[in-house]
């Protein structure tokens, strides 16, 4: 059981009325939170903007044969990943 604004519901149903509105009214953004959408596009060749900047930070990286899935994990890594002088937990 979820609380939602209703009170509470099964799981499976606050997954299912989730579902439904992003089908409904997000349907533009389906590339953002539709599963098959986003592995689909993961595994196309990355982009020659992709590759420049991975080129750029990684001095002597390979870029060859990166998919944009690929390259957006190395990108978030490098735009995301933990500061210096910060330790991860």
């Amino acid at each position: 059981m979820v609380a939602v604004p209703a009170g509470k519901i099964p799981m499976q149903k606050a997954l299912d009325q989730a579902y439904m509105l992003l089908r409904d009214e997000y349907d533009d953004s389906r590339y953002l939170w539709d599963v098959e959408s986003v592995r689909r596009w993961g595994k196309s060749p990355a982009t020659e903007k992709q590759l420049e900047i991975i080129r750029r930070r990684c001095k002597g990286f390979d870029v060859t044969g990166l998919t944009k899935g690929e390259a957006s994990q190395i990108m978030n890594r490098l735009f995301n990943g933990p500061k210096k002088g910060r330790r991860s937990a």
